[in-house]
C-alpha cells in the first residue's frame, strides 16, 4: 500500500479495490478477491490512522472482512476465515455474512459445541423470527439436539474467542 498517500487517494483505493474484490467473488476468482479486499482493508485502515479517532470505516471494515472471510471459506481456509468473520462482528455485530460464513466454517470443521455459540448470540443479536437465525438454529439442532437453543446466552467475549 502506499504510504503517504491523501486521504483522497485511500479512499480511491479502498472503493477499487473493494468493487474488484466483490467482482472476483463473484467470478468465483477467490484468491485474486482476497487480494483485492486485503488491499481495501489496508486502504481503510490507512484512512483510520490518518483521522486518529477511528476515521468512521467501522462499517466499511466489518463488510471487506466479512467478504474476505467468504472468500477464505470457499478456499477453505476455515481459521483464517472465523478469524475474518471474529472480527467483523467485532465492529458490527449484527452483520449476518458474518454469522453464517463463521457457523459454516466451524460446522465443516466439525467443531459443534464451537458452532453452537454463535448460534447462540445470533439468536440473541436478531432473535429467533430472523429467517438466517431460524436456518442456523435449525442446523444446530440437527448438529446437537442435546444443546438446547434456549440455555442461557454466553457473554459476547466467549462469543468472539476461538
Amino acid at each position: 500500500m502506499q504510504f503517504g498517500a491523501t486521504p483522497k487517494r485511500l479512499e480511491e483505493i479502498l472503493n477499487r479495490n473493494r468493487i474488484k474484490g466483490t467482482n472476483m467473488f463473484c467470478s468465483r476468482q477467490f484468491v485474486r478477491a482476497v487480494d483485492e479486499l486485503s488491499a481495501a482493508l489496508e486502504a481503510a485502515s490507512q484512512l483510520d490512522s490518518i483521522a486518529g479517532d477511528g476515521g468512521g470505516h467501522e462499517q466499511v471494515m466489518a463488510v471487506l472482512l466479512s467478504s474476505r472471510a467468504a472468500c477464505l471459506l470457499e478456499l477453505g481456509d476455515y481459521r483464517a476465515a472465523i478469524e475474518d468473520g471474529d472480527r467483523a462482528l467485532e465492529r458490527k455485530p449484527n452483520h449476518v455474512q458474518a454469522w453464517v460464513t463463521k457457523c459454516a466454517c466451524l460446522d465443516t470443521l466439525g467443531l459443534a459445541e464451537e458452532y453452537a455459540r454463535p448460534v447462540r448470540a445470533a439468536v440473541r443479536v436478531f432473535g429467533h423470527s430472523n429467517p438466517v437465525v431460524s436456518s442456523l438454529s435449525t442446523q444446530a439442532m440437527a448438529t446437537r439436539p442435546e444443546d438446547s437453543l434456549e440455555a442461557p446466552l454466553i457473554a459476547t467475549d466467549e462469543v468472539f474467542s476461538n
